[in-house]
């Protein structure tokens, strides 16, 4: 496996790219966080790429499974978040903030560190919805239809979601599939903020408003 690199050019504008295909370039690569959880489940991490230009027939973006890891040790898998963020430019990262008891391992994390290199994970969309495993499966499912947009390639989520259908899908919640939960964090956060790399923004879309908020100043635009 190679790692993901970042390339920034004089004027300010970044991508990324894997060196396993360098010719592969991707706007920015988004982590998402899927607490441990109900029947034994391992937490889940994974690495979502955006690529660098949509696609013009599509007029939006392919999405590529680049990293993922699992771990019933909620410390071991942030840790390991952690050294994506430091060594493979992932960021940001995207999870359930309002979990206390899987959040208290990331003070455990942090402890060893400086203040300004603490890990830190923003709120997923939807978390705090009691039907937010719905909202990630379908967050998910509108990235593989009907267009292709999303690519699992060898990813184990392939398994998960090979798991639920339509008898079962509504006995589950964010914590029965932590994987699925991670790739729909992930993906959502991709949808809800826009990235316009040749101005080295990430924004924010209000639709209703027809307004573009600049998640890097806090500002509409």
């Amino acid at each position: 496996m190679g790692f993901i690199k970042k390339v920034t050019y004089t004027n300010g504008v970044s991508f990324f790219y894997d060196t396993d295909n360098p010719k592969h370039n991707y706007g920015r690569i988004v982590g998402g966080i899927g607490w441990r959880g109900k029947r034994e489940r391992p937490g889940f991490i994974v690495a979502v790429g955006e690529d660098l230009e949509p696609d013009k027939n599509l007029n939006d973006s392919h999405l590529w499974v680049l990293r993922e890891y699992e771990s019933e040790d909620t410390l071991k898998m942030l840790n390991k978040a952690l050294e994506l963020r430091d060594f493979e430019n992932v960021t940001p990262w995207i999870g359930d903030t309002e979990n206390q008891v899987e959040m208290s391992f990331l003070e455990k994390v942090n402890e060893r560190i400086p203040p300004e290199m603490y890990f830190r994970i923003d709120l997923a969309p939807n978390a705090d919805d009691p039907k937010a495993f719905d909202f990630c499966l379908n967050v998910i499912e509108r990235a593989l239809n009907p267009h292709k947009l999303l690519h699992l390639g060898e990813s184990k989520i392939k398994e998960y979601m090979g798991a639920i259908n339509d008898d079962n899908v509504n006995s589950f919640g964010v914590l029965d599939f932590p994987a699925i939960t991670a790739l729909g964090n992930a993906i959502a956060y991709i949808r809800e903020h826009r990235l316009d790399p040749y101005r080295n923004l990430d924004y924010n879309v209000d639709e209703k408003a027809n307004k573009r908020y600049n998640y890097l100043s806090g500002e509409l635009e």
